[in-house]
């Protein structure tokens, strides 16, 4: 039974990340999430938020017929590595491939389903084109789930099997700077709400969400909150913010929903879901230290993005990047490069004090 398990193929993805355990210390990931996550999906959707062009990828390397070539772009929103990846090499895991890559779609390394300026509201994104929200990402995950479930003999051996996965949780960050906070018209039904109501509308699709995932079997969760969007080069050269500074109004209205997605949703769901078990990985205070500090982060500078970008913040194409990425704490108008990535994600790995979660990773993957 347990050959006939290990080959069997698992799923993950607004920022979620899905962990299932094949053998007791080989996991896959299945990630559900934005742009901060996504590893390719958004190459194959015809939406104008792509990354699969240089200088995305400048630091990716690609083993072809032995020989280790650089400079890759495969849609992940940075030089090399995201937060997944780099969740996956902390964990020695694969990096789960895009779930609609044919390795994602039938693979055995887990997938991701994460999608680039998609969001928890299904309107969010919808200004670039195709956008596959967090709805469907776990409507894709529910797919996957029913072929999962004929490779087992039985009902029950499958649940067992699903309730050892860990799901990640990186999704929202764009229902605020792609949403609430633009000025696109689309978007003016949530000028009416003030930051309170609005991140409560944002906590009842974080829980409807949640919810559907418990009930398709999920247990184990990695959930990052929202980042300081206000310290992005792009947010601060929209509101004309100096270096080193952000818009802390931003900063604030998201602060809210961030308290509710700790004391109300993830504490409810312990509360009255038996056996649902989560990490909280906070995104949002050591973006907004790095960003006003990066000297102490190691950085030369926050505000300064490492290629030029286009007006919604992304690379421009064939852009020369800076020569020193890890200098850099951003990469384009929005994104991080893997240095920043790897400051919180190593931290969540190596039991620092304090750290951006809220006890380490590998109590949860490895338990």
């Amino acid at each position: 039974m347990k050959n006939e398990m290990a080959k069997l193929p698992l799923l993950f993805s607004v920022i979620f990340f899905h962990v299932c355990f094949v053998e007791p210390h080989s996991p896959v990931i299945f990630g559900f999430g934005d742009s901060l996550i996504d590893t390719g999906n958004n190459n194959v959707l015809l939406t104008a938020v792509k990354a699969d062009y240089l200088p995305y990828g400048i630091d990716y390397v690609v083993d072809i017929f032995g020989f280790n070539i650089s400079g890759i772009p495969t849609g992940r929103f940075t030089d090399r590595f995201n937060l997944i990846d780099l969740l996956a090499k902390y964990a020695n895991l694969p990096s789960p491939p895009p779930y609609l890559s044919l390795d994602g779609l039938f693979g055995d390394t887990g997938a991701n389903f994460a999608s680039g300026s998609c969001g928890m509201l299904n309107v969010t994104g919808a200004e670039f084109g195709d956008c596959s929200n967090f709805d469907q990402q776990v409507k894709n995950f529910e797919d996957k789930r029913d072929i999962m479930v004929l490779s087992f003999q039985n009902l029950s051996d499958f649940e067992n099997y699903l309730s050892k996965c860990l799901c990640v949780v990186v999704v929202g960050n764009n229902d605020y700077m792609t949403n609430y906070f633009s000025n696109f018209f689309m978007y003016d039904q949530f000028k009416a709400y003030n930051c309170t109501q609005y991140a409560e509308i944002l906590a009842g699709a974080m829980t409807e969400n949640l919810e559907r995932l418990y009930y398709l079997g999920c247990r184990r969760y990695v959930i990052t909150n929202i980042a300081a969007v206000g310290c992005t080069p792009y947010e601060r050269d929209q509101s004309g913010i100096p270096a080193n500074k952000c818009n802390e109004t931003q900063n604030s209205c998201i602060a809210i929903y961030n308290s509710m997605l700790k004391h109300q949703v993830i504490r409810n769901m312990k509360s009255f879901f038996p056996g649902f078990n989560a990490i909280l990985m906070d995104l949002w205070t050591p973006v907004r230290d790095c960003a006003r500090h990066p000297s102490a982060c190691g950085f030369k500078t926050s505000s300064v993005p490492c290629c030029g970008i286009f007006l919604n913040g992304t690379c421009t194409l064939l852009d020369l990047p800076c020569p020193n990425r890890s200098a850099n704490m951003f990469f384009d108008g929005v994104h991080p490069t893997e240095s920043m990535y790897d400051i919180f994600v190593k931290a969540c790995f190596n039991e620092t004090d304090p750290s951006p979660c809220d006890r380490p990773i590998g109590t949860i993957i490895y338990k």
